[in-house]
């Protein structure tokens, strides 16, 4: 469901009530005890967001407002309820466990589900195995470790597998539908952190009994899309295996016919998998042909293919040994031999039965290792929240709550605070309920010098007149809290004489945030400017600026506005956070 990027819409600090819903929900369906446990599941700050799968799926997800890990998910689609992410199992093992060989992990970290081969053993940390119905939740571990790896739903029901696990029969089809895995995107939006060697009341899964090496073997014999599929499935027998694909275990001692073998092999495979299917290839020169055709398309796993070790000794008197025999036609000139078509009907490549290539399995790690690069690099957005903390005529509200007055409160927060002061002291307007009728603590707020007492307001416009009179602060991905209010980046593009432009970038200094703290001092920000706009940049204080504020700005020669709200993007600054404004000349009278 992660395994390509998803998007995530701006996360906002959960309601306490809404928290307080989260929790109970967490804590019923999980059977947490004691539910006092539910706040580590379900921290205080606890952010939620709105993300979109590449499927298209809408879903929310939960996020640590400390770690900015996802703890929970929900797909709307599935009507799946709440979905813990590894972070979360790793914190607490909420589930039952399949246990897999590393080859099956390998397999769904790449996007495929549990098959039934691929499960080693059901665990649980009490010991006895609930009898969960189909679509359950289930977590998946490495045979032999305690972090799970993923997780998913049973595809059918945990006393149907169980006995299937425990049989020595080979039954194909899925365990279980995989949604999240460690090393996906889900997992990227987090702290990208490394399963942990122990996980609190975990225990390491236990084969008993079973052939762990078997069903690797297993796993490994079938095709990576299909790994349900083992040759036993697929109707071959030993004998056929052994004649399609040579023995590899020692590529050191290839004998000539080995690699005569190997060579022939790469040849039908190319001719029936890609040949066939792109004609256009031919004709193509003998060295292209051996470089970028025969030596990915030979068995997986084998040695890159030497011509001098085999019996051919040359790769042209291998290709007019296959010309004679009719499989392709050849052409030469001078000293070049060029492929100029093959003959698909030839019953070498009738006969011919397709195997997994060095090409396919190399090709398959590239991806994998630039998903990964993609996900360590990919740049989340920063996590802003706005603050407010008692001051002035609030503080009486405040501690008539028995609420601390030193702390920064979030938007919500006050809401819910007001809303509690409104009900214990029935001020909603008897005929109008979306109006309140302040008592003495709201009067003192709302009173200003030379004004009559308000004698009812909308409940909105009390909530902002009470922020107002607060203290502003902000905190950037859960930082402590900082006096003020986070002001957005200014970027003016303003005009000069003669047609010239400049950008001028102001505010960056409140975001020096996290990992990319140092990209944005002023001195650092115009020199990447300078490289990425191909312009002159130059930093330096805000020219009429007092000297207490110690603001800096950077300037960028022409206009180049849209570029540097990339490079702020790109470091991790919300679009939402970016204030962009054209200046232009006063056209004189």
């Amino acid at each position: 469901m992660f395994k390509k990027d998803h998007r995530t819409k701006p996360s906002a600090p959960l309601k306490n009530s809404d928290r307080r819903k989260l929790r109970a929900q967490i804590v019923q369906d999980f059977n947490i005890q004691p539910p006092e446990d539910g706040d580590i599941l379900a921290p205080e700050g606890i952010h939620s967001a709105k993300i979109i799968t590449s499927l298209n799926e809408s879903g929310i997800v939960y996020i640590d407002p400390t770690t900015a890990d996802p703890l929970w998910f929900s797909i709307e689609k599935n009507g799946s309820g709440l979905i813990p992410t590894v972070y979360t199992l790793w914190k607490r093992p909420l589930l039952v466990s399949l246990s897999a060989p590393a080859a099956a992990i390998e397999k769904i970290a790449g996007g495929a589900d549990l098959m039934i081969p691929g499960v080693i053993s059901v665990s649980h940390t009490t010991g006895v195995l609930p009898p969960l119905p189909k679509d359950s939740l289930v977590a998946i571990t490495e045979y032999g470790k305690s972090a799970p790896l993923g997780v998913g739903r049973l595809a059918l029901a945990l006393e149907e597998l169980t006995k299937v696990v425990s049989s020595e029969k080979d039954v194909k089809g899925k365990a279980a539908l995989v949604y999240h895995t460690f090393g996906d995107c889900l997992w990227a939006a987090g702290s990208k952190a490394s399963p942990p060697d122990e996980v609190p009341g975990a225990q390491a899964s236990d084969a008993e009994g079973k052939n762990v090496d078997g069903v690797a073997d297993q796993l490994d014999a079938g095709d990576a899309d299909e790994i349900e599929l083992s040759a036993g499935s697929l109707g071959i027998n030993d004998e056929e295996r052994a004649s399609s694909s040579p023995q590899t275990a020692e590529h050191h001692d290839l004998s000539p016919s080995d690699v005569d073998t190997y060579l022939r092999q790469a040849l039908l495979q190319v001719v029936t998998q890609t040949i066939s299917n792109h004609p256009h290839a031919l004709p193509c020169l003998a060295s292209t042909f051996l470089t970028n055709y025969l030596q990915p398309a030979r068995p997986y796993p084998s040695p890159p293919l030497d011509l001098k070790k085999s019996t051919f000794k040359t790769f042209s008197k291998f290709l007019k040994t296959v010309d004679k025999e009719g499989l392709l036609k050849i052409k030469e000139a001078k000293d070049d031999i060029t492929i100029v078509s093959v003959n698909t009907t030839h019953p070498d490549f009738l006969g011919h039965r397709s195997f997994r290539t060095v090409g396919e399995v190399e090709a398959r790690e590239k991806a994998r290792a630039d998903r990964q690069k993609a996900a360590e690099e990919k740049v989340h957005p920063m996590i802003i929240s706005q603050l407010w903390k008692p001051f002035g005529t609030t503080v009486a509200l405040f501690e008539a709550k028995d609420k601390s007055i030193s702390t920064a409160y979030t938007r919500s927060e006050v809401r819910d605070l007001l809303d509690e002061h409104i009900i214990a002291n029935s001020l909603v307007h008897r005929s109008e309920a979306a109006f309140i009728m302040p008592d003495e603590l709201l009067r003192n707020v709302l009173r200003k010098k030379g004004e009559e007492p308000i004698e009812f307001i909308r409940r909105n416009d009390l909530l902002q007149a009470i922020l107002d009179a607060m203290q502003r602060w902000h905190s950037i991905d859960g930082a402590p809290p900082k006096k003020g209010a986070l002001k957005p980046i200014r970027i003016e593009t303003k005009a000069r004489a003669a047609g010239r432009w400049n950008t001028i970038i102001t505010g960056f200094e409140d975001y020096a945030h996290g990992p990319h703290a140092n990209d944005l001092t002023a001195e650092r920000l115009s020199e990447d400017l300078c490289k990425m706009c191909a312009t002159a940049t130059t930093s330096g204080p805000i020219p009429g600026a007092s000297k207490s504020s110690q603001g800096m700005e950077v300037a960028v020669q022409g206009r180049h506005s849209k570029k540097v709200t990339e490079f702020l993007m790109s470091k991790g600054v919300p679009k939402a956070a970016i204030e962009e404004k054209v200046v232009a000349n006063k056209k004189k009278k």
